[in-house]
């Protein structure tokens, strides 16, 4: 049962999308990106570190919503890669990438929300003007054991 406006809306965004009793050993992690332009953002993925440091684990699924765009620029950019499980594969792929043939960009619009599989590279492109703000949030069907010592991740 939600309790606090993030969890209401995450609970609103998410109850369509997963059953509940599928991640009852995981949870979901949240987090709030404001950025105001100019700025722009590296390529990266929704992971941990697994505790060899040279393998990555990541979530099921991951969605960025928007609840207020008021910007000029912050696309969400996003890679047409496979699974890459360590560090060497994700710096392979992104030397070897064609940005003109395996990128996806989707303009933020207030109240839209982007799912992908949280295994793809991506990044906010550059915010020319504006502030562009983001719930982000992805679901693990597996607690991490990273996230023992994380606060916000609930079960």
């Amino acid at each position: 049962n939600p309790t606090s406006p993030i969890e209401k809306a995450l609970h609103h965004i998410w109850k369509d999308r997963i059953d509940p009793k599928d991640f009852r050993d995981g949870g979901i992690e949240w987090w709030i990106n404001k950025s105001e332009g100019p700025a722009s953002n590296p390529w990266h993925l929704d992971l941990v570190e697994a505790e060899q440091q040279t393998e990555y684990q990541s979530a099921s699924l991951t969605v960025a919503y928007y609840p207020w765009i008021d910007c000029v620029g912050g696309l969400l950019e996003i890679l047409d890669n496979e699974r890459s499980n360590s560090k060497d594969e994700f710096r392979t792929i992104l030397r070897s990438m064609d940005p003109h043939t395996q990128v996806e960009r989707i303009k933020p619009k207030t109240n839209r929300a982007v799912f992908y599989d949280s295994y793809r590279i991506h990044r906010v492109a550059r915010v020319y003007s504006g502030v562009r703000e983001c719930l982000a949030s992805s679901v693990w069907l597996k607690k991490p054991l990273t996230f023992n010592n994380k606060a916000s991740y609930n079960i």
